[in-house]
């Protein structure tokens, strides 16, 4: 067994000769040597596929019922460049598909003695039109990405957040595809049948070779992506990556090969292992030549990927993320306006509909009802066919604060009374309007079931698990705690995504009247999964605070694997902490002092590991909460205020010397910090280089105590 990383670097070595390099099989082999449970599962993958192999005659091809697969194209970008266009993922999807059913236009010229081996696959790949949670989709997911560098081969550094990727969907019902800028010369590389249902499961190709627009050449014909997934379905190189006469891929009518080809060779190709002919099979999608030269797959592979399609990843068949258009369908597809939260009480109601039939829509009309009011009915017409949308927009409309349901519907699409699925004309959303912001102290223990009587609500979009009160005496402090089953939120259960938000979102807070605000809560935390493990989607805890009612938010808090968790151990049963695995979280308000409708979400990510508790949550004027009260107010001055940029700071008694000074900006950035300077009871700054508006002076003083004071610059 060679190592992988010299390896990698012999391969990057070459690749500057325009050599095609896929890294799939070397870190397949790593994860096989160094990882003894995947080590068994291909064992037991390649047991199987020997016995179905065995049980079917020599020439027999894929089966008669054509087999479905959803695909999810996960376009990451950096730039404009790397944001390949919607026509390269169609592109791509169609060469796939004549690829693996033995339909490209150029199989016509695969040499005379190997056209009798030419293997097709009865498979249908399709971009998903369902999402995990059911709703319609097109089957590309596009993430910007702030990580400047490209990704890194074999890392999957891709397919998660943390890392600037995004996570898959659910990769046991979904071939999961990532565009993305790869490092080095790499073209892609693809998990193996033993990674099946992992979240690290698919395929992942580089922006350039993707499609055929714009593709560089040499491998500018979508071949990348049909080597990959013949790695995919658990094809080897066909040379079986050894050079010599004795290692072979596995399957019998693909001829022994000493290496792999290059460029374009011309038939017959022969070498060391093959010195008659036909000679090389150097036009197999399985081996490194350039894309106008790869041609086929052959019986035997064929069949090996039906036998994976029936053994690893046999749950691909019974995806939900494809349903086949029925002939007459309308859907209410996205609500616009409202959000789940308004702050001001008018909005304009927006809602977008989509065609999902093969027959074209040319009227429908289209209703609004907010609770038990009036209906509003508005009529269009026009001509949407498969797949287009329309959106509507109502005239305004003023609220009462409190809790009210939108209600978007369909009727007489066409003239007639119904479509072949009326389940989707409706569509229904919860609200909250109005917003009557409290001043501090915010105090919340829990101990009450029912959060929204004081002003605090939860938002469960996909409908599931949620935060709820948890089981008596699961507490910090009093009988109940707050808390979120990650344990039992198992997406492929519950017909959900990875991934999953849920939010509570606390009382809105007039933050203008105080000189200092801290937010505190304790916090007990576990995973399923040992925190060591390099790569894993993990539970994670958010907080965001936004002052524009939701339409942006700041992440102050972010913590997952080994900062979240209060306890070292991986639970491998339903966590209910014991009072010593708590521990408390303090989270530092500045940035948003002098704000009014201040608004703190605390959100849950779920992907399925242990459960996170919080208990007595507080936001308070100046106190952090911990072993000893950390924030004391002592009397300071600070003047002229509003000021030009010349402030002086008074001090006018403190028995505790004075250490450091900071100001920091509304957007929570350090702009000065004299922590080298001597101080005296009376201390003369110059802000006047500063952007106008609102500073906060951050003083520490000696004994760890801290005051803060708010200044307007003009």
């Amino acid at each position: 067994m060679r190592i992988f990383l010299t390896a990698v670097i012999f391969l990057q070595s070459i690749a500057v000769f325009a050599q095609r390099i896929c890294g799939s099989e070397e870190h397949h082999r790593h994860i096989l040597a160094n990882d003894v449970q995947a080590k068994k599962v291909n064992e037991e993958i390649e047991e199987f596929t020997r016995k179905y192999i065995a049980d079917r005659a020599y020439m027999k091809t894929a089966g008669n019922i054509e087999v479905i697969i959803p695909v999810v194209f996960h376009v990451v970008y950096y730039n404009n460049d790397q944001n390949i266009s919607d026509q390269r993922i169609h592109e791509q999807l169609e060469i796939i598909n004549k690829d693996f059913n033995a339909l490209n236009e150029d199989i016509s010229n695969v040499p005379a003695p190997f056209r009798p081996l030419i293997g097709k696959m009865n498979v249908k790949f399709v971009l998903a039109n369902r999402d995990p949670q059911g709703k319609v989709t097109s089957g590309i997911t596009r993430y910007q990405t702030s990580r400047a560098t490209a990704f890194i081969m074999g890392t999957h550094d891709v397919k998660k957040t943390s890392t600037g990727g995004v996570y898959p969907w659910d990769t046991r019902y979904y071939l999961n595809v990532w565009v993305c800028n790869l490092n080095g010369a790499w073209l892609g590389y693809s998990t193996f049948p033993s990674d099946a249902g992992k979240t690290t499961d698919g395929l992942v190709l580089s922006y350039k070779y993707t499609g055929k627009t714009g593709a560089l050449k040499p491998f500018h014909f979508g071949r990348t992506a049909t080597h990959e997934l013949g790695h995919y379905f658990n094809l080897y190189h066909i040379w079986g990556d050894e050079n010599d006469c004795t290692t072979d891929d596995g399957v019998a009518d693909t001829p022994i090969q000493y290496t792999n080809s290059a460029g374009t060779p011309v038939f017959p190709k022969y070498d060391d292992c093959n010195k008659t002919s036909p000679g090389v099979m150097f036009m197999n999608y399985m081996d490194y030549s350039n894309d106008t030269a790869l041609l086929m797959f052959t019986r035997l592979q064929a069949t090996r990927m039906e036998a994976i399609l029936n053994g690893a990843r046999a749950s691909l068949k019974s995806s939900k993320g494809y349903v086949a258009p029925v002939n007459f369908d309308l859907s209410t597809y996205t609500i616009h306006s409202p959000a789940r939260i308004l702050c001001e009480n008018n909005f304009t109601p927006s809602v977008s509909l989509l065609s999902l039939g093969y027959e074209k829509i040319t009227s429908f009309n289209i209703s609004l009802q907010i609770g038990d009011g009036e209906i509003v009915t508005k009529s269009w017409s026009g001509e949407l066919n498969l797949y287009d949308s329309v959106k509507i927009d109502f005239d305004p409309v003023g609220l009462a604060n409190g809790s009210h349901d939108v209600k978007f519907m369909i009727s007489f699409p066409n003239g007639q009374p119904a479509d072949d699925n009326p389940a989707n004309d409706v569509s229904i959303i919860g609200i909250q309007v109005g917003v009557e912001s409290r001043t501090l102290p915010l105090n919340e223990n829990f101990e009450d079931e029912n959060i929204s009587s004081r002003g605090f609500s939860v938002i469960n979009s996909d409908n599931s698990i949620t935060w709820k009160r948890s089981a008596y005496k699961v507490s910090k402090k009093g009988d109940y705690s707050y808390f979120m089953n990650n344990n039992e939120y198992n997406p492929d259960v519950l017909n959900v995504s990875y991934d999953e938000k849920d939010d509570i979102v606390l009382p809105f807070l007039d933050l203008r009247e105080v000189d200092s605000a801290v937010m505190s809560f304790y916090l007990a935390a576990a995973q399923y999964t040992n925190v060591n493990q390099a790569v894993n989607n993990w539970d994670t805890l958010k907080v965001l605070v936004s002052v524009d009612c939701g339409a942006t938010y700041d992440v102050i808090y972010n913590k997952y694997a080994k900062d979240l968790i209060t306890v070292a151990a991986a639970v491998k049963t339903f966590f209910t902490p014991t009072a010593s695995e708590w521990r408390i979280e303090n989270l530092d308000l500045t940035p948003y002092l002098g704000y009014n409708n201040v608004m703190i979400v605390i959100r849950n990510v779920s992907n399925f590991e242990n459960n996170i508790y919080i208990d007595d949550l507080k936001v308070n004027d100046g106190k952090f909460v911990s072993v000893r009260e950390y924030v004391t107010q002592k009397d300071v001055e600070i003047y002229p205020n509003p000021s030009n940029g010349s402030v002086v700071l008074k001090i006018n008694e403190s028995s505790v010397r004075l250490k450091q000074v900071v100001w920091i900006n509304a957007l929570g950035q350090t702009v000065l910090d004299n922590s080298e300077k001597t101080y005296s009871n009376i201390i003369q700054f110059d802000l006047s280089n500063q952007a106008k508006g609102l500073y906060i002076a951050k003083l520490v003083f000696e004994d760890g105590s801290v005051t803060t004071k708010k200044l307007l610059l003009e």
